[in-house]
């Protein structure tokens, strides 16, 4: 027992010595850094390691932190020329580390030529060094232009001009103006240009590519030209390079306009050579076309219906030209994705279609048609049933299949004589004349009235006889939508907030009385409770409070309304924000002399 308790205060009496020395500074902490100099250069970074003996944490300091800065766990960051002392502290004990910073070399670039001059399919050498060895880096401003390779060898792809810039890793760079000429170029040569289909210049190629107009983008991916002896010379070539996203069937549309060859109202035959690097499904002048890879022989029928204007505010009747060629397949509503495609060798004839024999009409007491035809069966698509009044004028017409009721209920009452005519399916055959004889039929709806309907020209279409308007911001629980209605010829439609665009509030009507393609005059009463500007088929009008008498000469009726009224102009602000506008007294007739 006396041993133990010896042993226990030798132990105490061990530690309180301990405490007595520490407290007389035999235990101070100390600090150490892994390096107690350093050399630098501007940008460059390196880590201290800090080591204290009683394993506590330290702060860091600089005592110039524009000539190295040093973060809370010791890296080290030079930023600018000169000396610094990095300091690491752990209670009254510190560590020092003298850094020496250098400044940065400065990398140039020299040898490149400020310009250069490249032939169209010729290369030039561009030369380049860095200051500091570091490989260059070669880029064209317009690979369109001019192309270059990672060794500078600078290609002329088009004639223009083009930046080409040599730049290193560190941020070095310089500029060379490279100008690529085109000094054998035929006199027919020309770059084809970008516009709207129906403003293409005649006797010109011209394109349009969708830039998400309708979900699809379409990138040229080299400059479309026209190769040839002259700028109206048949024997020439036109190539056209692209990408696509999306689907749009006439996403990227190619046209060439030809107003001495090709005349509106006339059948024709195009023959082509088109060459394109992939096989694809196109569109030419309305027909579905196959090419395969390679070389194709194409020939397709088309009726032309472009009247040779250049509209300036746009109108789309005239959507088949020389040549009109849609770079995706109709039926399938499909684009195609990228294509390098060539058109040439064109040669266009001219043919009258065999017309199609007149057919005869019967009408039972409940409208159902019954038509007796004689054509060969497949030439036929539909047929028209037309009412004549006693001066033997079309009043009202519509299409129909045999054995179909006749829809009467938007045509004025009356009695008139009925007659039909055969609608060919294509353009082998034409149309067939009215029938001479026809029979008696009556019309009795005790005048036509409805409500307006909202929809787009589409529904126009398919309901002829019929007013629609289309407002921009239509929401059916919306009180600013507008309010229209048809009672016994005259239509009457209200409106508020028209806004924004021009085309903001449209009217539309279709007359199926009027063929496809055929010119007429429409004189019309527009009655407006405010004054302003509208846009009647394309045309500009000043209206005033009250009466206006309107009067559109050489229309063409097309796919779509017969007529279209915006309650604006285009390229000028809207004034008339609502009102009250009243349409009446609707007369077609033949088109007035120029």
């Amino acid at each position: 027992m006396k041993k133990f308790l010896l042993s226990v205060l030798a132990t105490v009496a061990v530690a309180l010595v301990a405490v007595a020395f520490a407290a007389c500074g035999g235990g101070t902490v100390t600090v150490e850094l892994s390096k107690t100099s350093i050399e630098l250069t501007v940008g460059e970074t390196e880590t201290l390691v800090a080591t204290t003996s009683d394993g506590s944490a330290v702060t860091w300091s600089s005592s110039d932190a524009d000539v190295a800065s040093v973060s809370s766990r010791g890296l080290v960051t030079a930023q600018g020329e000169g000396t610094a002392t990095i300091t690491a502290k752990s209670g009254e004990a510190t560590a020092t580390c003298s850094v020496k910073v250098n400044a940065k070399e400065v990398v140039t670039i020299s040898g490149l030529d400020a310009t250069a001059t490249v032939e169209r399919g010729e290369t030039v050498t561009l030369a380049a060094t860095a200051s500091d060895g570091s490989a260059i880096v070669w880029a064209s401003g317009d690979p369109q232009i001019a192309t270059v390779t990672e060794s500078g060898v600078v290609e002329g792809l088009f004639p223009g001009a083009t930046t080409i810039v040599a730049t290193t890793a560190s941020g070095a760079r310089a500029e060379c103006a490279v100008t690529v000429t085109y000094d054998e170029a035929p006199d027919g040569w020309y770059e084809i240009e970008f516009y709207e289909q129906n403003k293409v210049p005649a006797d010109t190629w011209g394109y349009w590519n969708d830039q998400n107009w309708n979900g699809s983008y379409v990138t040229l991916t080299a400059k479309p030209e026209y190769l040839g002896d002259s700028a109206n010379s048949q024997a020439g070539s036109a190539t056209f390079s692209f990408t696509a996203t999306g689907h749009c069937t006439y996403g990227m549309q190619i046209t060439y306009r030809n107003a001495a060859l090709v005349e509106n109202g006339k059948y024709y035959t195009l023959d082509c050579v088109i060459e394109v690097d992939a096989a694809c499904v196109i569109t030419v002048n309305g027909n579905r076309v196959e090419l395969q890879q390679g070389k194709n022989d194409v020939s397709v029928d088309f009726l032309c219906n472009d009247d040779g204007h250049i509209y300036d505010q746009g109108d789309y009747t005239n959507l088949s030209s020389a040549v009109f060629i849609q770079m995706g397949d109709a039926v399938d509503d499909t684009m195609v994705q990228a294509a390098t495609i060539t058109i040439s060798e064109l040669k266009w004839t001219e043919f009258t279609p065999q017309a199609l024999t007149a057919p005869t009409i019967a009408i039972a007491a409940d409208k159902t048609v019954t038509i007796t035809d004689t054509n060969q069966a497949g030439l036929v698509g539909s047929y028209q049933v037309g009412l004549f009044n006693a001066d033997n004028a079309l009043v009202w017409a519509t299409t129909i299949q045999n054995g179909e009721k006749l829809d009467d209920s938007k045509c004025p009452d009356g009695t008139y004589t009925a007659k039909v005519k055969a609608i060919a399916s294509g353009v082998s055959a034409a149309n067939s004349a009215w029938s001479e004889t026809g029979v008696s039929y009556t019309v009795a709806n005790g005048g036509i009235s409805y409500d307006v309907e909202y929809g787009v020209e589409d529904a126009v279409v398919s309901d002829p006889y019929t007013w629609y308007y289309w407002w921009e911001y239509y929401a059916a629980d919306n009180a600013e939508n507008p309010t229209a209605s048809y009672d016994d010829g005259v239509l009457e439609m209200t409106f508020t907030g028209n806004t924004g665009n021009f085309w903001c509030t449209q009217l539309f009507y279709k007359n199926s009385a009027l063929a496809e393609g055929e010119r007429y005059s429409v004189t019309m009463t527009i009655n407006s409770t405010v004054a302003g500007h509208i846009t009647v088929n394309g045309k500009a009008v000043e209206l005033k409070v009250g009466d206006n008498q309107i009067s559109i000469d050489n229309a063409t009726q097309g796919a779509k309304a017969t007529i279209s009224i915006q309650m604006g102009v285009n390229g000028s602000a809207i004034d008339i924000e609502g009102a009250t506008i009243k349409v009446s007294n609707v007369v077609f007739g033949a088109p007035v002399a120029e």
